[in-house]
C-alpha cells in the first residue's frame, strides 16, 4: 500500500490506497478502489485543478469524462479528486464512435481561439487571453 499523504489524510477516509502511474506533474493515486486523486503543490501549478475541471466538465458534452468529486487547497497543496473510471477493451465501434465524437467537438466554433480563462498543457501555462 502506498504511504498515505497527510494533505490526502485531511480529505478523505482511506481503507486501502494504490499509486498510480502515468504522469510526471502530479502525484496520483487511486483511494478506495473508487476514487482518483491528483496531488501537487499549489505554488507550481496555481489553480491547474480548477481549471482541469472545467475542462473536463466541457470534454463531457462529447465524451465520458470522470465526474469531478472534489478540489482541495492550501498554501502547500491542492489535490482534485473524481471517479475512477474501469478501463475497458476498446472495440471497431468504440473507435468509430470516438472519432464521430471527436470530429463533433472540433466543429464547435467561437470568435476566439481558447477558452475563457488560462489553462495547462501539462507543466505549461497556457494563456488564453484576448
Amino acid at each position: 500500500m502506498a504511504e498515505l499523504h497527510p494533505f490526502i489524510q485531511e480529505h478523505f477516509s482511506v481503507n486501502n490506497i494504490q499509486q498510480l502511474s502515468g504522469g510526471d506533474i502530479n502525484e496520483v493515486y487511486l483511494i478506495n478502489d473508487a476514487t482518483v486523486v491528483k496531488l501537487n503543490r499549489s505554488d507550481d501549478f496555481p489553480q491547474m485543478f480548477k481549471e482541469e475541471a472545467k475542462g473536463l466538465s466541457l470534454l463531457s458534452q462529447h465524451f465520458k469524462t470522470p465526474t469531478v468529486h472534489q478540489i482541495q487547497s492550501n498554501e502547500k497543496w491542492q489535490l482534485l479528486a473524481m471517479e475512477f473510471i474501469q478501463q475497458s477493451v476498446e472495440n471497431s465501434p468504440f473507435w468509430i464512435d470516438f472519432g464521430q465524437k471527436l470530429a463533433k467537438t472540433h466543429q464547435i466554433s467561437q470568435n476566439n481561439f481558447g477558452l475563457d480563462s488560462d489553462n495547462f498543457i501539462g507543466s505549461l501555462h497556457q494563456s488564453n487571453h484576448q
